[in-house]
């Protein structure tokens, strides 16, 4: 699927240099031929949902089955000027799906909350252009059928922008495998066309449904002057850090995306002293979290260091690149009181919480406390899939990017708490139980214990949550193999118990005779000796062992 029409190419690159030959024009192909097979598209896209796209042979191909799935172009978005601009996709049908449904670009999509990419690419807006399987192409509300004998395995679609005698113009050509126009349809819109550039598949409308058609595609083109770069958009490959520092001892972990099993493995640790940087350690990406963290032991906490993370990759041009992640950790605060930023519940409606974020900045905190429920199974606009267990995972993982992308440019230079919830788990409530599987059928139950998901998936949002905390009090798994995080962290001579309220605790359904759901107590209970037994769980013997020897250690410890 890699046909070159370089007539096509040169007539549009005419078109643009007759308008001005001292406009600066941009003119950038992705054909993905360099791509290894994998689900992160690359540093200059962001697909929503993330497991639902795939670089496949050379390609990009849509794989879901929900609404409105969109893949964004990062870096080169549309400015507010009246110049022109095209961009142009090959694509294809894949599978028909049990409903027909529509797909091809939102053209200059905007947030209406905020000038933010992040806003843009979850809750953006703008011109739709496409073709639906009901056999017709749009722009917005203008449509003209589709010939019966169009083939719709392979075609491309090219959108023009340009200024008219009475206005700015937009154009859809609808082209076969062979480059020969089948259609054209044109609008003026009312407002400037100004934003991201994204793929969609499925869009969303009053008779759209899930199981619609997927399509793959390939051949992206996006030229003119109204294009603007912006390297700041790239997200990617290294994401965010998070870290902390207790007892001289380093602890940060790099988030990365899901790269290929093709692609590079190690990422590299540096500080810098004096003007020279030095490596301090290599780690290898676990693969089900995608993650790698460090640990530096003997680290001289009274002074300020930079460092910075090397991922050796490349990039969606095929060219060898090496992406730095650069932070600084704090000397520690010892001489002063310490001051904490502490959030909680990151629901996907005030993403990307640019007013906490901005506040934050401003107040500068020593520490930051992130105290559960960093994503909600509705962040993204997408819903959760529980299974299977590879794709539950990823669904966490791009419900958590989320997250890392709002704070990010904190927490690269703030030390981090981070504590996973019952809704990071993809659970209402959480009563763990000690890390026992619930019964099979009962995930939208909140009154049972035990975990709904795979031990292997909650283990993965241990690892990307808490394996920049300090080593475990006591690692040792508990049932099912799931990994523990509870701990303490010496930093500022204050000690912080760092536990979980949720992972030991008893279910109401131990308990529970009267009707309804078993943790409403709706009146008062006679016999308080049902809930208050010696059996049952709260924070678990383990966290009370490490709590009873926590309250009696205060070495170089002030509160």
């Amino acid at each position: 699927m890699k046909t070159k029409i370089l007539h096509f190419c040169l007539a549009a690159l005419i078109l643009f240099l007759t308008g001005s030959c001292t406009e600066e024009q941009t003119s950038v192909k992705y054909n993905f031929d360099s791509i290894n097979d994998r689900v992160w598209i690359g540093e200059d896209f962001w697909s929503v949902p993330l497991e639902d796209w795939k670089v496949w042979n050379g390609r990009v191909e849509f794989t879901g089955e929900g609404q409105q799935s969109a893949l964004t172009i990062l870096p080169y978005t549309l400015s507010s000027n009246e110049r022109s601009f095209s961009v142009r996709i090959e694509m294809g049908l894949l599978d028909t799906g049990r409903n027909t449904g529509a797909a091809g670009l939102i053209i200059g999509s905007q947030a209406i909350e905020e000038e933010d990419i992040k806003a843009a690419v979850y809750f953006g807006s703008g011109i739709r252009v496409g073709v639906n399987t009901e056999g017709y192409a749009f722009i917005d509300q203008n449509t003209k059928i589709i010939p019966d004998d169009f083939d719709w395995s392979n075609f491309y679609l090219h959108i023009i922008g340009e200024k008219g005698p009475d206005g700015y113009i937009v154009t859809l050509g609808l082209l076969d495998a062979g480059g020969n126009n089948v259609l054209n349809i044109q609008t003026s819109p009312e407002n400037p066309v100004k934003g991201i550039v994204q793929i969609v598949n499925n869009f969303r409308s009053a008779r759209s449904e899930d199981n619609g058609p997927k399509f793959w595609y390939d051949n992206l083109e996006i030229a003119g002057p109204r294009f603007v770069f912006s390297k700041q958009n790239k997200f990617g490959p290294v994401l965010w850090t998070m870290h902390t520092l207790s007892h001289n001892t380093l602890k940060l972990t790099a988030q990365l995306p899901p790269v290929g099993m093709d692609d590079n493995q190690t990422l590299e640790l540096q500080v810098k002293n004096g003007n020279t940087w030095t490596s301090i350690g290599s780690q290898i990406i676990e693969p089900e979290s995608r993650t790698a963290t460090f640990r530096v032991e003997d680290w001289k906490s009274g002074e300020e260091k930079e460092y910075r993370v090397l991922y050796p990759f490349k990039d969606v041009f095929g060219q060898d690149k090496i992406d730095e992640y650069a932070g600084k950790i704090r000397k520690e605060p010892v001489d002063r009181p310490l001051y904490m930023g502490a959030m909680t519940c990151q629901f996907h409606t005030g993403f990307p919480y640019s007013p906490v974020v901005k506040n934050l900045k401003l107040k500068d905190p020593d520490i930051l406390y992130f105290s559960g429920d960093q994503i909600y199974e509705q962040n993204g606009d997408y819903p959760i899939k529980r299974e299977p267990e590879d794709t539950a995972i990823l669904n966490y993982l791009g419900k958590w990017y989320m997250f890392g992308w709002a704070f990010r440019d904190l927490m690269r230079d703030i030390p981090t708490i981070c504590t996973p919830d019952d809704h990071d788990v993809f659970q209402g409530n959480l009563w763990g139980g000690g890390g026992i599987p619930r019964p099979s059928g009962t995930a939208n139950s909140d009154d049972l214990m035990g975990f709904t998901q795979t031990v292997k998936m909650v283990n993965v949002v241990n690892t990307t949550q808490c394996s920049h905390l300090p080593d475990p009090y006591d690692p040792e798994h508990i049932e099912q193999g799931m990994k523990v995080w509870y701990t303490n962290l010496n930093y500022g001579r204050v000690s912080f118990a760092i536990l979980s309220d949720r992972v030991f605790k008893s279910g109401p359904d131990l308990v529970a005779t009267w009707e309804g759901r078993k943790d409403h107590i709706t009146e008062p209970l006679k016999d308080l000796s049902v809930i208050d037994r010696p059996d049952l769980e709260l924070l678990g013997k383990r966290q009370e062992i490490f709590l009873q020897n926590w309250i009696r250690d205060w070495e170089n410890i002030d509160i």
